[in-house]
């Protein structure tokens, strides 16, 4: 009698094995697809196409509007004169009104690669965290340190809208960005 037992339990969980194998299988695939999607990274003083899996924290990066940010990046300037741009979080949070950002105003009014190339700046910023609208970190240049607030980073998986481009780096990559963690 204690196959009465064991067969339904044998039998239950490999049916949860195959289920768990299937839905490890698309992530698999998903995260493969993912990697592969590409976006401008500069490299030698040209922005250059680059696969996601390939970008690193302190690449610098070009994101052109409708376009998918890829990592967590923090905003150095925008196409527009004010520094803002207009993200759409509906990836994160489902909300499909346009969000505000703004660049950070010692780099504000970068216009041209070269500019970006010879940029010195320190960075110090929060450990990652899964935290969507918290952000603290420092922006140093030149002795002058600028307190970075959520509002000048673009969180991966948004899609910069009404902005022509923005210039910015990247701080949180792969599983250390916001909608990862």
């Amino acid at each position: 009698e204690p196959y009465t037992s064991i067969v339904p339990l044998a039998f239950v969980l490999a049916v949860s094995a195959i289920r768990e194998a299937f839905e490890d299988y698309g992530r698999y695939k998903q995260d493969r697809k993912t990697n592969k999607r590409t976006s401008l990274v500069l490299k030698s003083g040209k922005f250059v196409e680059t696969s996601w899996a390939d970008m690193q924290i302190g690449d610098f990066v070009k994101i052109e509007s409708d376009v998918v940010i890829p990592a967590d990046i923090l905003c150095l300037a925008s196409s527009d004169e004010s520094g803002l741009c207009y993200v759409e979080t509906a990836n994160l949070d489902g909300e499909s009104n346009l969000k505000v950002k703004v660049s950070i105003g010692l780099t504000q009014y970068i216009l041209y690669e070269t500019e970006l190339e010879t940029l010195q700046a320190d960075i110090l910023a929060e450990p990652p965290s899964n935290e969507l609208y918290k952000f603290q970190g420092q922006f140093i240049q030149n002795g002058q340190t600028i307190g970075l607030v959520p509002d000048n980073l673009l969180l991966r998986g948004c899609q910069l809208r009404n902005t022509k481009y923005i210039y910015g780096v990247i701080i949180y990559t792969g599983n250390e960005t916001r909608i990862e963690m």
